[in-house]
């Protein structure tokens, strides 16, 4: 049996790009860490591999959690004045699979 998820978000809905490898998002991200950094950047001038650059960006991010921190706190504040705090939705990384 499949499952498969769905969700209705109501309010205004922010989403957080945390994946350095996808640089072309088929929508505005409210933040996109490929402002910051990207897999692509990280394999070209460190000459590591797509697994070790990702790896890189990860703990890049980490060390640098106060850029992720600052862009946070200024969507939930742009949305202050609203009825409700914004959704917010975080596309990590990771890879699908098909069975």
């Amino acid at each position: 049996m499949t499952v498969i998820f769905g969700q209705l978000v109501v309010g205004p809905p922010g989403s957080v790009n945390l994946d350095a490898a996808n640089v072309d998002m088929p929508y505005e991200c409210a933040i996109d860490l490929v402002d910051l950094i990207t897999v692509d950047d990280v394999c070209d001038n460190l000459n590591l591999g797509p697994n070790g650059s990702l790896m890189y960006c990860i703990e890049y991010i980490e060390n640098n959690i106060d850029w992720l921190l600052k862009r946070l706190q200024l969507l939930i504040d742009k949305h202050s004045s609203t009825l409700s705090p914004p959704y917010i939705l975080f596309d990590c990384p990771g890879q699908t699979s098909h069975a």
